[in-house]
C-alpha cells in the first residue's frame, strides 16, 4: 500500500442511525481526504452528551462537511450540539487540528432540548 497517495474518500447518502461515533476520519497511520455530503447521522433523544455525529483527528485529515441543498448533512438529537468534532492528532509527527471545512448542515435538536426554538 501507498501510504503517501492520497484519495479523495466519498461518504455519500448513508444514515448513521445509533453509533456512539457515525464517521471517524483518523489520519494517525496516512493522511485522509474526505467528502461526507447528504448523509443522515440521527442518535436517540436522552442519549449521552458524547455521542457526535463525526470525528476527524490529525493533522493528515483534509475534508469537505456538508453543501448546499441534498449535500448538506442532517444532525438529529445530538443534544450537545457537538456533532462535529476537530482534534488535535499526528500523522507526521507535528500535532495539529485537522484541515475542515464545513457547509450548510441541519441541526435537528429534541424537543425538550432548552436550545430547540420549538420546544
Amino acid at each position: 500500500m501507498d501510504w503517501g497517495a492520497t484519495n479523495n474518500i466519498q461518504i455519500a447518502n448513508n444514515t448513521f442511525d445509533n453509533n456512539v461515533v457515525g464517521v471517524f476520519l483518523d489520519a494517525s497511520s496516512a493522511p485522509i481526504s474526505a467528502t461526507v455530503q447528504g448523509n443522515t447521522f440521527v442518535v436517540p433523544i436522552g442519549s449521552p452528551d458524547t455521542d457526535v455525529g463525526l470525528l476527524a483527528t490529525g493533522s493528515g485529515v483534509t475534508a469537505t462537511i456538508g453543501g448546499d441543498g441534498s449535500l448538506a448533512n442532517t444532525m438529529e438529537n445530538y443534544a450537545n450540539g457537538a456533532f462535529i468534532i476537530e482534534s488535535h492528532g499526528s500523522s507526521n509527527g507535528s500535532w495539529a487540528t485537522p484541515k475542515i471545512t464545513i457547509y450548510s448542515s441541519t441541526q435537528e435538536l429534541p424537543s425538550p432540548f432548552p436550545g430547540n426554538p420549538d420546544a
